[in-house]
Order: structure tokens, then sequence, then C-alpha cells
């Protein structure tokens, strides 16, 4: 395994990654992570489920529906749905850390892609869930029908050969960006969905370690099987006039934090938006 980038980043291949010696050791992952203890008060309450239920609802392929909105929008909104969902709770904790990294080629293939709109594109990170020590290995592809599917695996204990089939076989992939933030997850069943609200976002690039957030903002992502605005979280974003945006955390993240070299004008709007979004008080 090499390492191009840095103490705390390790450098992966499509090759390595079929077998446990690519499995990034507790050395070699970054300490780099964005915990908001606040976030737990937003949702004291709502009533809970627990992991396992949550998984009997995987949507691991959806489209998704994604929101920036400014914190203080939030009670509201949450209070106008608060009786249709339950929040994920895992030993007693509503907020829970998460820290991802995300790896690219040399050339930048990954956000090249998103940036020039094809279709159908992949990305490829490890993700740590910091409150319970898992980490997975995950690609997501977006369909030519705009839908998003997802293949994990825990890591240490090896990545599919069905996941890195999605990736392109002769290059080598660095990591290139570590995103941290702290997420709560509401569950509802009728129909199927999952709300995430992701708490201080923190950028940093792996490279450089330059490091760009700002707890103002908070992400809500909604994940369906199919697009369905009549959902109480609809209604409540609707009446709270917040419109949905197209938003990558790793693109806007890649220009947050100056990563060189690369295409930048698809997601101006973008990072305008997040800004916008910061100063609304």
């Amino acid at each position: 395994m090499k390492n191009k980038a840095g103490d705390n980043c390790a450098m992966l291949d499509n090759r390595a990654m079929l077998d446990n010696r690519a499995m990034l050791s507790d050395a070699e992952a970054p300490s780099f992570s964005a915990e908001y203890p606040l976030a737990e008060h937003y949702f004291f309450a709502f009533r809970g489920h627990s992991l396992i239920q949550q998984d009997a609802v995987p949507l691991m392929n959806r489209v998704d529906t994604k929101y920036l909105i400014h914190i203080r929008d939030l009670p509201d909104i949450l209070h106008a749905c608060q009786a249709h969902y339950s929040v994920l709770r895992i030993e007693g904790k509503a907020g829970l850390a998460y820290r991802t990294t995300y790896y690219d080629t040399t050339d930048m293939a990954f956000y090249t892609a998103h940036h020039n709109g094809a279709l159908p594109r992949q990305k490829f990170r490890i993700r740590e869930y910091l409150t319970t020590g898992e980490r997975f290995a995950e690609t997501k592809t977006k369909t030519n029908q705009s839908r998003t599917i997802k293949i994990r695996e825990r890591v240490p204990y090896g990545f599919s050969r069905e996941a890195a089939s999605l990736l392109p076989t002769e290059s080598e992939l660095g990591p290139v960006l570590d995103v941290g933030y702290t997420r709560c997850t509401l569950l509802g069943l009728s129909p199927p969905e999952r709300i995430t609200f992701d708490f201080a976002l923190t950028f940093r690039r792996c490279q450089s370690h330059k490091t760009f957030g700002d707890p103002r903002v908070i992400i809500i992502e909604i994940k369906q099987n199919k697009t369905d605005l009549s959902t109480p979280i609809f209604k409540a974003l609707k009446a709270a006039h917040q419109r949905s945006i197209n938003f990558s955390k790793y693109c806007n993240g890649c220009l947050f934090t100056e990563v060189p070299g690369i295409k930048h004008n698809r997601f101006k709007w973008q990072t305008r938006a997040f800004h916008r979004t910061a100063e609304k008080y």
C-alpha cells in the first residue's frame, strides 16, 4: 500500500481492495471528526427506534432529495413533522458522529464525471461510525435514471468484488477529502423513508489538511424508493419556504478546501447557496 497524501491518509488501489491487506489500519485512519453534542436537543421529543429497526428499511436503491437549511429554521420544521417519524438512537444517543474519507483517481476521474454531468457515475469512500466504531467501504452509483445505488462492505473484513467492479479497473485510488459531521436520522414507514440531518459539517483536504466548515448550515437528505412529495417532511419544508438543491459533499468539499487543478463552474452556484444559507440571519 502506497502513501502519497500525508501521514493520516493512506493510498488504496483497486487490486488491493479485494483482500484484507487493503484495509486502513487504526494508525492510517484520519484523526478527524466534527462532533456536535447539541444535535441531541433538537430531537429529544421524538420517539426512538433501534438500528435493527432502521436496517429493515435499507433504501440502498433509492432517490435522494437534499436541502441546505440554516440551523435556526430547524425547530419549526421538526415540530411540524414530529408525530410522523421516529429518531435513531444508539446507546441513548440521537446525534451520531461520522467520519468519511473520499477517494479518487490521480486525475480526479470521479469528481470530473460529476462535474461533467456524466451518468452513470460512481464515488468511493471509507465511512466510519465513531459512536459504534464500525467502518465500511462503500461505492455509490448515480444511474441514468438518477437513482442512487449503494454497495457497502465492513472494513477490515474485506471488500466485495461486486463493489470493486464498479470502479476503474486499472486506476489507483488515493484519499482526497475527509468529511466529518454529526448525523441524526428519522425513519418513516409509510411510505418507507429516511431523513438525515447532518450538523457541523467540516471538510478537510487530505494532502494539505486545509479545513472548512460552518456550523450554521445543516444538510437534510430525504431518501425514498420513489419521490413522494406528499410526506410530512416535504410538507414541513415547503411550509418553511425551503427549496431542494443538488449538493455533493465530496465535490463541494473539494472546492471549499481548494483542491488544485479541478473544474468548478458546475458547482459554483452550490457553494454560493451554502454561503447564502449560512448568512441568512
